[in-house]
């Protein structure tokens, strides 16, 4: 109550002076809260002023009268008040507040408070910030045990009981969130409480947390966009090499934490990289009897860890879990790493899959700047795993598949990358060069070199989808680097750019040794400014389709199959803008049975337009290109467009003859057509060269039935006589029954239109 100062008159107003002061004496006697027994206080009786309450109220008549809590006691359980009109009804256990507002949980405890008092303080501390919430119930003692929260014990031998809908502030439970003492307990307390399901806080804290918290089943954690510092010391609880979680969730469902910033003190426990620090722990990886589910922790800020963290770790026999709105500043080991359990004692066997993590979602994990991450988005042995949405910037391994170990019996089993993205600036330097996304499809135990069993489940499927692979130039780095020799790895419409190898693939020491036998698949996708789109290495039955390879970076050749490398199907592919190599394909000696179909391939630098090194493909010759051998080998023709060859026709005592000639194949069918404008008379055996099968002393295609090859011609019939080597064959007269003589100058007769038409069919 605000007080008014009574100004002192002066003049003829001055006799006014002795009036006034009666009145303002009066005034204080009335309002006075602790009038004296003389005093003349006429709220003295009905209005208790220190209590904020009115005493001797009248019992209720009417409807709209109060009604106090002696005239509730005297009613029956249930009895309508002013019975005449019926329309109040009162329950016996309606409370009426008859104690005092304490200043805080101190002051409160020394009070004298009789079972069923409700009272309330004001802040937790004193000299604290006001807390809202702070409402009790006196109880029996041995209601509840003291935690600071939920229960406080009196100093009279009664306890209060905290009255709450289930969601609290943490700040209830005596949190200061000022960063400088360990709040941890608190949150502890809180959380063990079982009349709490929800703790929230406001913006404005930071809170210190220096033990491991275990977070039990059905909790909420909601630190509305406070800090987070962790200072956690110790070591797992149920591991005790590994140094001790933020958050331990395990063994319980229906767990939320969100809305955070993290950060880490160097003063953090942590042991060493071969044995990272878990941040926020979910399920484990030794063993227990329970499942870890329905675990959400998102909207989250992290920055600033210590050494060999990682910030989410999703273990064992983890399920339907999402992750989702968190963001990872500056080095971290691993950003999410989603991994196999110890493989249970019964896994000995094909169909016993022992603890693995499956149904996990990972939406919009992003991170940025992180120079030494070894796995941000990683995945070992697990299935039904969805990474959504994700951006890296300057991240290392950004996305990192290892399918399991010794006595783990399932690999990485539909893993998908959708719509994640990883861009490089050309400045990030990290120690090596290194591949934004990584599968290994691993055919021993990583720690011990021993090879899988035999039971082990084998049907790795990973997929990217609509991803964008972004590196630093760098030559060693890759786009996806694919080690493996089981199940599948698919790649659709994704784009590689401005990596060392768009794709690369091949074996790897004490990890993988054999081939993969049709494990990928790559469609719809580009690569382009990479210094090599492809390098096939250990693989077979790769298949590449509808894909554009362009603008190449350096003077590498785009696509290179290796010698260990077969059977690697490019259909409808578009090759173009390689201006600095001659190149577009090599195909190192020892590679076979390569497949080009309907492939396009444009110009590139000056003459040739057109070189493919080495052996064993097909070759789609477009118009305006020409093919030049420049190793030995042969050429496999895998093209269903009408191709042109320049055919000669030769008499054994007079000249040439040049004629135009093309083929066409279709399946395995080859038609080849030619004609000759006759300006000489041919004598003897007539031959022909220049035929496409057999262009600059290589054999083109690969004949099937080699003896012989029907011709007609527009005055006789006739063999073509087929060599594997000679590039000279010969034409036989057709007789009835019976292979006839070798035609002669006779049977080469001008027709009406002066040309002579010979046509054939073959198959390859």
């Amino acid at each position: 109550m605000t007080t008014y100062t009574r100004n002192t008159l002066s003049g003829s107003l001055a006799p006014v002076n002795n009036e006034l002061e009666k009145i303002e004496v009066s005034l204080r006697e009335k309002l006075d809260r602790n009038p004296s027994v003389a005093q003349n206080n006429e709220m003295l009786d009905d209005l208790d002023m220190n209590s904020n309450r009115i005493i001797n109220y009248p019992d209720a008549v009417n409807d709209s009268d109060l009604i106090t809590k002696g005239q509730v006691a005297s009613l029956a359980p249930v009895q309508s008040v002013n019975g005449a009109t019926g329309n109040v009804v009162v329950a016996t256990n309606i409370q009426i507040d008859t104690n005092a507002i304490f200043d805080n949980i101190a002051e409160m405890k020394t009070a004298d408070l009789e079972v069923g008092d409700y009272v309330k303080c004001k802040r937790y501390y004193a000299l604290g910030e006001l807390v809202d919430g702070l409402e009790f119930e006196v109880v029996a003692n041995g209601t509840g045990v003291d935690d600071g929260g939920s229960f406080h014990d009196l100093s009279n031998g009664n306890q209060v009981q905290l009255i709450t809908n289930g969601q609290v502030d943490i700040s209830v439970f005596g949190a200061v969130g000022e960063g400088v003492a360990d709040d941890s307990g608190f949150l502890i307390n809180a959380l063990a409480s079982p009349a709490i399901n929800k703790i929230t806080s406001d913006s404005q804290r930071a809170y210190l947390i220096e033990q491991q918290v275990n977070v039990p089943s059905n909790k909420h954690i909601d630190f509305g966009g406070s800090d987070v510092i962790d200072n956690v010391q110790g070591f797992l609880t149920i591991q005790g090499v590994r140094a001790a979680p933020l958050f331990f969730i395990n063994d319980v469902n229906n767990v939320v934490i969100e809305n955070f910033e993290y950060t880490s003190l160097i003063t953090r426990n942590t042991v060493s990289a071969d044995i990272p620090t878990g941040i926020i722990w979910v399920g484990r990886q030794d063993g227990g009897v329970a499942e870890t589910a329905n675990v959400v922790v998102r909207n989250v800020v992290a920055s600033s860890f210590a050494e060999h963290s990682i910030f989410i770790s999703v273990l064992g026999e983890a399920h339907d879990c999402d992750f989702h709105d968190i963001q990872i500043n500056g080095d971290c080991a691993f950003g999410i790493n989603i991994e196999y359990g110890l493989a249970a004692s019964a896994d000995t066997k094909a169909g016993q899959f022992g603890e693995h993590p499956y149904n996990i979602k990972v939406r919009n994990f992003n991170g940025f700047q992180n120079t030494t991450c070894r796995g941000f988005l990683r995945v070992a042995g697990a299935y039904n795993i969805l990474f959504e949405n994700c951006f890296g910037y300057n991240v290392t391994r950004f996305m990192y598949c290892w399918t399991g170990d010794s006595g783990i019996s399932r690999v990485d089993q539909t893993v998908k990358y959708l719509n994640c993205c990883h861009y490089t600036t050309a400045s990030f330097s990290p120690a090596t060069a290194e591949n934004i996304a990584t599968v290994i499809a691993t055919e021993f135990d990583g720690s011990t070199g021993i090879a899988l069993p035999s039971w082990t489940n084998r049907d790795l499927h990973v997929i990217f989808e609509n991803c964008f692979f972004e590196n630093n130039g760098v030559v060693n780095g890759a786009g996806l680097r694919y080690i493996g020799s089981t199940g599948r790895v698919t790649v659709n419409n994704c784009t590689f750019k401005n990596n060392g190898w768009g794709v690369r693939t091949g074996t790897s020491s004490g990890i993988v040794t054999s081939s993969s036998l049709y494990t990928l698949t790559i469609k719809d996708s580009i690569f382009k400014n990479n210094y090599q789109d492809l390098r096939m290495s250990s693989q077979e039955g790769v298949t590449v389709e509808r894909c554009v390879f362009k603008e190449q970076i350096g003077t590498a050749i785009p696509v290179i199959l290796e010698s260990t490398s077969r059977a690697i199907n490019f259909i409808d592919c578009d090759f173009k803008d390689m201006l600095l190599n001659n190149y577009y394909i090599d195909v190192v000696s020892g590679s076979a049975d390569n497949v080009f179909t309907r492939c396009n391939f444009d110009n590139v630098g000056a003459s040739p337009s057109m070189r493919l090194a080495s052996s064993a493909i097909g070759y789609d010759n477009k118009s305006a290109s020409t093919l030049t051998l420049v190793s030995s080998g042969f050429f496999q023709l895998y093209v269903d467009e009408v191709q042109t060859f320049t055919p000669v026709l030769t008499g054994s005592t007079s000249g040439t003859l040049s004629g135009t000639g093309r083929f066409h194949k279709v399946g395995n069918k080859v038609s080849v057509e030619m004609s000759f404008v006759e300006n000489n008379s041919f004598v003897g055996t007539a031959t022909i060269t220049g035929l496409p099968f057999a262009p600059d002393g290589q054999s083109y295609f690969t004949i099937l039935n080699r003896g012989r090859m029907l011709f007609v011609g527009a005055n006789a019939y006739g063999f073509l006589g087929l060599s594997s080597s000679s590039t000279t064959v010969q034409l036989f007269e057709q007789e009835t029954g019976a292979i006839g003589t070798a035609l002669t100058d006779a049977n080469f007769t001008s027709n009406s239109n002066n040309t002579m038409y010979i046509t054939g069919t073959y198959f390859i």
